[in-house]
């Protein structure tokens, strides 16, 4: 025998269930701004990115 009635184990399912999916969507345009974000960042395709760190540079890194 439950103490709880049927009608509130339902609302409170229900309830999870829609925080669940709600998180879900959440969490996908996260992702996808930072998927955009990471394709502003990267060069345009076919240019050659080089960086070569100075000296002092390093040095100053390291400290």
């Amino acid at each position: 025998m439950s103490l709880v009635p049927e009608i509130v184990k339902v609302w409170t399912g229900r309830g999870r269930y829609e925080a669940l999916v709600g998180n879900v969507q959440g969490l996908a345009m996260l992702l996808n701004g930072a998927k955009s974000l990471i394709n502003a960042c990267e060069p345009p395709p076919g240019t050659l990115y080089q960086y070569a760190a100075r000296i002092e540079e390093l040095e100053d890194a390291h400290k």
